[in-house]
């Protein structure tokens, strides 16, 4: 059978970042905060591929507190990403 991998970093400090899709020219400050490097993505990407495959990785607890929010209480998660995006 086929395996794949997918890697979920969450918001990474890089150039695209500068737009979010939302408007503005920066994005929100809780993203940049917990942004990972480019290095730190392409460590776990690396990582996978030697061997660790058939798995979703979250780089970060914020990452795995919101998949894990948006699967039991989805209205709630809504709202957060409703907030955060007009502030």
């Amino acid at each position: 059978g086929v395996l794949s991998s997918v890697v979920c970093p969450g918001a990474t400090r890089t150039p695209f970042r500068v737009r979010d899709g939302s408007g503005r020219e920066e994005a929100p400050q809780l993203s940049i905060r917990f942004a990972q490097s480019p290095e730190k993505v392409a460590q776990v990407i690396v990582r996978l591929a030697a061997g660790r495959r058939g798995k979703t990785v979250y780089l970060t607890a914020l990452g795995k507190a919101a998949v894990w929010l948006a699967r039991h209480f989805p209205r709630v998660a809504e709202a957060i990403v409703r907030r955060v995006r007009s502030a």
